[in-house]
C-alpha cells in the first residue's frame, strides 16, 4: 500500500482500548490499518445514507416492482398445483 500522509489523532481511552481488542484479534497488522478501515466503513455508511434522486429512485422502484410481480405470477403458479382438497382452494 502506497504510504500517505500522517497525522496525529487524540483517542479516548475506550477508542484505544477498541484498536488494541481489534489489533489483537489478528486481523490488521497496525493501528493505521485499523484506523483506515474505520474511515472507509463510515464514508461507506454515509454515501448509503445520502437520498436518493428521483431517477434513482424511479429505477429502484421499478426494479422491485418487476421483482414483485413475477413472485407475484410464480406464487399463482404454484397455488393453482395445489390440490383441490387443500382447505381454502
Amino acid at each position: 500500500m502506497a504510504r500517505g500522509a500522517t497525522i496525529n489523532v487524540s483517542l479516548t481511552p475506550e477508542q484505544l482500548r477498541l484498536v488494541r481488542q481489534t489489533l489483537n484479534s489478528g486481523h490488521y497488522e497496525s493501528a493505521s490499518e485499523v484506523i483506515r478501515q474505520s474511515l472507509r466503513m463510515m464514508f461507506q455508511e454515509t454515501r448509503s445514507q445520502r437520498p436518493m434522486s428521483a431517477s434513482q429512485l424511479k429505477r429502484r422502484l421499478s426494479s422491485g416492482y418487476k421483482a414483485m410481480t413475477a413472485r407475484d405470477r410464480k406464487l399463482e403458479r404454484d397455488w393453482s398445483k395445489l390440490p383441490d382438497v387443500w382447505p381454502g382452494k
